[in-house]
């Protein structure tokens, strides 16, 4: 194929040309084209790697994608020490000089819209011949990834998202600004579940210098007004057609129309009617339906006539409520694969009513600040520092400190104080301001009072390099004295024991490995084994690496290796027999006698974790995950709720909520969580592998394909996921796919489980119910009896999931079945009267 802009000759195959990244469209192609038809991949001649300083201005931190306009990047803006987005145009641009400047005078226009949910765009200017574009850094991702990801919002997501895009548009056409290429890509949800309109503008600029798509003169042909298409004059109600289109595409999935082309997708908006959304989502109330279909009308009078007017409408259908905040990538747990868990990213846990926790007693949240140019090592270590701070702060009895997994995982630090004091629940707040040179560590501390937005004393610590925990030390002594309360001095001197190493190189390593242990196996090791060395009697370096051991055996696929069990045995007890009095040590040897079947022990174990350490998250976490191991779900629940108020925006806590519950055979409750999950951003191929099952279990196939092809999308290398692929084939009635996908001889890549393991899941016993196959299914429970243990490190058919997981009814009356209930009710009380005090 021969590329339109650079004459180059490509194979048929290509999708794009191998010299300038045109695309290659064959307007013949029947092929199913649509990923063509909303991005464009045409990239500019420059390529910045991070670390690079551009217009000796902008150092850059990371590549966050590319389009048709170029390339864009975070860029620090070392001139006003702030993060901000730059967008290198492509260098074609710079020829088209009247293009630009025309771009640069509307600029000016639109930079008046100041409004929370659109980003703003702070100027056009050229560094080396290549112009670029200045604009906000929004955390988060775009609202094209996030339908990817889960196939289709539900009207409790959509609605708020709408609302916002709605207040956006309304302020930019008061003042006379159209979009011109409102789409998903354009749309981006931050941490906190703020939605921002990006890109006002660019759209003419690409029109202009002849960087879009083939189709109409200006916008994304999938999201395209048909007064647009045919270059007919535009006003803002061009932007209220795009709208309606993403709002569709929002809540079924897809867009109204596709084709293989620009050309036949123009055809179908200009005079094709969009097909009812709720024929593709009949969830969708009537109401939304009908503001969609207002808003795609063809002849632009016949539409909203404004954004105010569609905003009336959304806000009678759902009241937005707060938007769930998403976790920072280096802040992810792994979820205990002994425990049986899948990998999963949540959404906050909304639903749930706040636990009374020491209300009457003053709360202080720790909170880090590392603006500006810091090097990574030292954000790492100052990481640390704000965990450590926190679990010395509670020597200080008359203070409740608010866990660093919440503080950690505060959607925006930059807020008012007021409102950061009543999201985190904290009357004051104790910011760090960290800094270092070549010889000393420098700690700034402001003591704020939340409510009153006031400093009421600032710390300064200076400390040489190798006195690193003087530094620490310091930060909840002056703040007792700040606050005229008393320092327990022995409580400090115990949580230092064993958590504080002699050396800081020892506690560097520390820190590494606990950031690639889940990455990289043997660096981890190879971390915590240097901090050993270093330092022998440090008792978290023997924690972090038994907890090292212990994800390795129990990933999927991972080494079962006996002598990997063995070392984690021994680093586990290792760490306890250094300190007994950490929640981390009695942790890892609880979970330790788990895996040797000792039950009573890991009990102790746990209990005595609570003990020490009640307001945990960590704790009740993994207390919950012991329980619900053992098949306790309603003992396991109260724990995980405990942990999920403590951590609203803990993904492991929601999901361990969520098998409790499809184990019980509650998959809507247990589908409506893992959308959650999928809502707040985690692109982890097991979170969809799980999700695409619970969808199949409540029925809703066609969502569970969409699931797994955004599974395939994210990794094409990936096999297709065979558990939910082989239950929606049997529940259509294909009965040899299914069993061929079971088998393993239906898959072109190998699987992440052996064959046998497969039929093991309650899953899996109901894909031998839905085939009529009940001898199979009981021989099924029976080998999951059996060998679950074994083999997934937990309980997989204990008495509560046998006796009231409506999924088991065919079997009911079989006296085979009534057997096996029967002998996993003896286990069930016996374990249950057992632990009944935790």
């Amino acid at each position: 194929m021969i590329c339109p802009r650079c004459t180059g000759e490509n194979p048929d195959i290509q999708n794009f040309c191998g010299d300038c990244g045109t695309p290659l469209v064959d307007s013949s192609s029947s092929g199913d084209t649509d990923e063509n038809l909303s991005e464009t991949q045409i990239l500019p001649g420059i390529e910045l790697r991070t670390g690079d300083v551009f217009a000796g201005r902008y150092r850059v931190i990371e590549l966050l994608g590319e389009g048709g306009m170029g390339r864009v990047y975070r860029v620090l803006d070392r001139k006003i020490d702030e993060e901000i987005a730059l967008k290198l145009i492509r260098s074609e641009a710079a020829c088209n000089r009247k293009a630009l400047d025309r771009f640069r005078s509307e600029l000016k226009t639109a930079r008046r819209v100041i409004h929370k949910n659109v980003a703003r765009v702070y100027d056009l200017n050229e560094s080396g011949g290549i112009p670029y574009i200045t604009m906000a850094y929004v955390r988060g991702e775009n609202l094209r990834s996030l339908i990817r990801k889960v196939g289709r919002l539900d009207t409790a997501q959509a609605v708020p998202i709408a609302v916002q895009i709605c207040r956006g548009l309304g302020e930019a056409h008061r003042r006379g600004i159209i979009h011109c290429d409102l789409k998903p890509q354009n749309i981006m949800i931050d941490g906190d579940g703020k939605a921002e309109i990006m890109d006002f503008g660019l759209a003419r600029l690409a029109s202009s210098v002849g960087l879009t798509e083939k189709g109409p003169a200006e916008g994304t042909p999938a999201y395209t007004a048909p007064e647009q298409i045919e270059n007919r004059a535009i006003d803002h109600r061009a932007d209220i057609y795009s709208l309606g289109v993403l709002l569709y595409e929002m809540v079924t999935g897809h867009p109204p129309f596709k084709a293989s082309s620009a050309a036949a997708l123009a055809r179908k908006h200009l005079s094709e009617a969009p097909r009812d959304p709720r024929k593709a989502n009949p969830d969708i109330p009537a109401a939304l339906a009908r503001i969609i279909m207002i808003c795609l009308e063809k002849q632009p009078e016949r539409r909203y006539r404004n954004a105010g007017e569609i905003l009336t409408d959304l806000e009678k259908l759902v009241e937005p409520g707060p938007a769930p905040q998403s976790r920072p990538l280096f802040l992810s747990k792994a979820l205990r694969p002994a425990a049986g868990l899948l990998v999963l990213g949540v959404a906050a846990l909304l639903a749930f009513q706040a636990l009374p926790i020491k209300s009457l007693m003053p709360s202080i949240a720790v909170q880090l600040d590392l603006r500006g140019d810091v090097e990574e090592s030292l954000r790492q270590q100052m990481r640390g520092l704000q965990a450590n701070t926190i679990q010395k702060l509670s020597s200080i009895p008359r203070l409740r400190v608010i866990p660093w997994e919440t503080v950690a995982d505060y959607g925006n630090p930059r807020r008012a104080d007021k409102t950061i004091g009543k999201d985190l629940g904290a009357k004051y707040l104790l910011r760090l301001y960290p800094s270092a040179d070549e010889a000393d560590y420098r700690l700034t501390a402001n003591l704020i009072d939340a409510p009153k937005s006031e400093i009421l004393q600032s710390f300064i610590i200076v400390r040489p390099k190798e006195a690193y925990f003087e530094l620490e030390d310091q930060i909840p002594v002056l703040l007792a004295r700040a606050l005229k309360v008393d320092l327990v001095e022995e409580q400090l001197r115990t949580i230092k024991r064993g958590r504080e190493p002699k050396n800081i190189e020892a506690y560097n390593h520390y820190l590494d490995g606990m950031v690639v242990y889940r990455k990289d196996f043997e660096e981890a090791v190879s971390h915590f084994e240097k901090a050993i060395e270093i330092d022998p009697g440090y008792a978290l370096a023997y924690w972090g690496l038994g907890y090292t051991y212990e994800a390795h055996y129990n990933i999927p696929g991972g080494d079962k290796n006996r002598e990997v069990l063995d070392r984690m045995l021994q680093a586990y007890r290792t760490a306890f027999h250094i300190n007994p009095y950490l929640p981390e040590t009695n942790l890892g040897l609880g979970w330790a006698m788990f895996t040797e079947g000792n039950n009573a022990k890991a009990f102790e174990h746990f209990q005595r974790a609570l003990n020490l350490d009640p307001e945990s998250v960590m704790v009740n976490r993994d207390a919950g995950a012991f329980l619900r191991s053992l098949g306790l779900y309603d003992q396991a629940v109260k724990y995980l709720k405990r942990a999920a108020r403590l951590d609203p925006h803990d993904p492991e806590t929601l999901m361990q909520i969520a098998q409790c519950r499809a184990y019980m055979g509650r998959h809507a409750s247990a589908l409506k969580l893992m959308k959650k999950a999928l809502f707040i951003g985690a692109a982890d191929l097991q979170v969809l592998n799980a999700y695409a099952i619970q969808l199949v279990m409540t029925g809703h196939l066609e969502e569970a394909e969409m699931a797994i092809q955004a599974f395939e999308r994210i990794d094409p290398m990936k096999r297709r996921p065979f558990l939910p692929s082989a239950l929606i084939a049997v529940t259509r009635g294909d009965r040899e796919k299914g069993m061929a996908l079971m088998n393993g001889t239906g898959e072109e890549h190998v699987p992440a489980l052996p064959v046998t393991n497969r039929w093991l899941s309650p899953e899996g016993t109901c894909f031998y119910l839905i085939l009529g196959m009940k001898d199979e299914a009981l021989l099924n429970i029976e080998k999951g009896i059996e060998t679950g243990f074994a083999e997934r490190g937990m309980y997989l058919y204990p008495y509560p999931s046998l006796s009231r997981n409506p999924n088991f009814k065919p079997l009911r009356g079989d006296p085979r079945f009534q057997s096996i209930l029967k002998n996993q009710k003896e286990f069930y009380l016996k374990e249950l009267k057992k632990f009944k005090k935790l």
